[in-house]
Parts: structure tokens; sequence; C-alpha cells
């Protein structure tokens, strides 16, 4: 009996192990940006360690292979699962897109001190015992501070667990709403995870959890791919096309709509000179911004293209359209200026305004689109002009 309970708890973490795998090699930049998915690579990282921890050491303790190994298996075991809660919160807080959190000082030192705590416990525990010890019949006991480990694991996890839930609370995009919610299953599937082995003991129930956690989130990415934007995290060109098709034959002249495409100026130069990670960074800071505009003035946000945007609001929410663009402009100047942006970040806005019903979008953009060029075109005079 014991032999096949083994053999099954090994070949689920060998199951799990291959399906987290998988998961790992379909993340790319197409569902995240480059840092969002190198923390969720981290996070299966950690989980695989876990996994190929516990799968070694279940032979270990039921006397299949030599005990001497306890001891650095379960070392490792304790670190990785730490390191899975590490990295989810990492994952969550740029998911979210926290600027504030990761442009303190303050904060990039001290988020990782946890896990230090935590990894210090883990090594020394071999001759300590705080975290765990094996008694002289080879029985694994958990040591005292076995508390602050749990505690610390938690704190990562409840921290962007609450986060994400006030986060979403505050968005009025439908899709983000559940984006964000769905990054709370990585507290709530250990947890139930953890009352269930208290019940039922000796299972890889957590494991599985685990693994359940990280494929919602996955399945939710690639949901999430058809219709917004991995960069930016704005909707993208699709689901723009189709708002559009939607939204204009209601249009009337007692609800009129104004569309505006935004342009950024001498972007290729910025790519060229600066890089394309600093390319990405200047895309984030004008989504940013229109993200802000969208939820102050109900309008509908998208990436059309490369580093180009758009931006669709019923007039009652927009008095006058050239106040407006000199908004979007001013929180631009003021944003860039405490980037401390080498480079000056600045837009050429063209917009059209619609007010009867229509199948198709293409006069709507063509007129907006003949405005932008007219606004780059002076945007580029003045600047040689300047020059000279």
């Amino acid at each position: 009996m014991v032999f096949t309970y083994v053999v099954a708890y090994f070949s689920v973490t060998v199951v799990c192990l291959a399906i987290a795998v998988v998961i790992g090699t379909k993340l790319t930049r197409d569902v995240g940006s480059e840092s969002e998915m190198r923390a969720f690579k981290g996070v299966i990282s950690a989980y695989a360690v876990f996994l190929i921890t516990n799968a070694v050491w279940v032979w270990c303790n039921y006397g299949y292979l030599p005990a001497l190994w306890g001891y650095p298996l379960c070392s490792m075991n304790i670190i990785a699962l730490s390191l899975c809660a590490f990295f989810w919160f990492q994952y969550t807080e740029l998911k979210l897109r926290s600027a504030l959190l990761w442009q303190s000082k303050i904060f990039r030192y001290l988020y990782p001190v946890p896990m230090c705590i935590i990894a210090i416990l883990a090594l020394s525990s071999s001759f300590t015992g705080w975290l765990f010890y094996y008694t002289a019949e080879g029985n694994y006991v958990h040591g005292p501070l076995y508390g602050i480990q749990l505690v610390l694991d938690i704190f990562y996890l409840v921290f962007a667990s609450v986060h994400a839930v006030i986060v979403s609370r505050r968005t009025k995009i439908a899709t983000k709403k559940k984006e964000y919610r769905i990054l709370i299953a990585f507290l709530f599937c250990p947890l139930a995870a953890g009352v269930i082995d208290k019940i039922i003991p000796n299972l890889p129930i957590l494991e599985m959890a685990m693994l359940f956690a990280i494929f919602i989130v996955f399945s939710n990415l690639q949901e999430s791919q058809i219709y917004s934007d991995a960069l930016t995290g704005l909707n993208n060109r699709r689901l723009a096309d189709e708002w559009l098709l939607n939204k204009l034959p209601s249009v009337s002249a007692l609800r009129p709509l104004y569309f505006f495409i935004v342009d950024i100026n001498s972007f290729k130069q910025i790519n060229d000179t600066y890089g394309h990670l600093e390319g990405d960074n200047a895309l984030k800071i004008v989504a940013e911004i229109f993200q802000e505009i969208g939820r102050t003035n109900h309008s509908f946000i998208a990436r059309w293209g490369g580093d180009e945007f758009i931006i669709i609001a019923e007039a009652q929410y927009i008095s006058d359209p050239e106040s407006f663009v000199q908004t979007i402009r001013n929180m631009l100047d003021e944003k860039s200026k405490k980037a401390n942006l080498p480079y000056a970040l600045t837009l050429s806005i063209g917009y059209a305004k619609c007010t009867a019903a229509d199948k198709l979008p293409a006069s709507l953009i063509s007129r907006a689109d003949s405005m932008l060029y007219r606004d780059k075109n002076t945007y580029y005079r003045t600047r040689k002009q300047f020059r000279r």
C-alpha cells in the first residue's frame, strides 16, 4: 500500500510538472510585457522546482531513497514555494501597473526582504531546526519558526490580492475587472488546498491547486490576447473596429461622438536613439495617460497600431475637443517631467465629429487622419524652424 501511495503521489507531481512546462513554453510577449512574462515564468520555474523536490522527497520519506537527501530537499522545497509567492506578487503588481510602487526605491529594497528571510531560515534549518527537523525515527517535523514562513508567504499573496480587488473596483472596463479579479485565484486556491489537506492529509492537493491557479491566469491571458494589447494593456485594433461598427449606427445629432487619432511624434527616433525598451516605455506612459482620460471622460481607448492610439467619446462628455486635446498634451508634459525622460515626448492629434448614423467608419477615420497629418506637419515645421 505504501509503495502504491508513493507511485501515485509521484505520478501526480510528474503530470503537474509536464502541464506547467507546456504553459511555460506558451508564454510570449504576445500575452504580456517582457517584465510581466519574466515574473510569470519565475512563478512557473519556482513551481517546477517545488514539484521536483516534492517528487523526490516522497521517495526519501518512505525509505526508497537515502534519507540524507531529506534536509537539502526540504530547504529547496520551502524556498521554491516561497519564490512562487514572491514572483506572483511581482507579476500581480506589474499587471496592475503599479507605477508609483516600482518608482519607489524603498519599495524596491523592501519587497524582497520577506523572501530573503525565508531563504535564510530554510538553509539554516539543517543545523538549527528553525523551520523543520527530523526526529531520531526519521519523521519530518515543523520547527518553531514555521509560522513565520507561512505569514511571510501569505503576506505576498494577500497584498497582491487586496491590491487587485481595489484596482478592479476602480476600473470601468469590464475585461479589466475580470482580469484583475482572476489574479486573486493564486490566494484562494492554495488556501482551499490547505483546508482540504487538514481534513485529508498527505495528498498532493497543494500541487494541483497551484497548477489550477496558474492555468486559470494563463487561460485568461490567452483569452485577453484577442482584444487587448499586451504591451500597453489597452484595447487593441480588433476590438476598436468592432466597437466602431456597433456604435456608429446609433449616433445621431442629439448623441454625436468624437473620434480622435493620436500619434507619437518622432517615435522611430526614440527607438533608434534610446533603444526599443525605451520606446516601449514611451508607449506605456502615453497609455497610462489615456487610461486616466478614459476613466474621467467615459471614453473608449485603444492602441490602433504601432505608436498610434484612438479615443472615442460621446460629445456629452467632451464640451470642447480643442480643450480636450490640450488637456491630453498638458497631462503628457507633466508625466514626462516626472519620469525625467531624456527626450521630448509629444503627440500629434487629429479628430472628427460624427453626428449621423453610419455603418462604415471609413469616412470618420479619414477625416480624423487628415487632421492628424496636418498637426504632424505643423510639428515638424516648428521643429525645423527651431533648429535654425
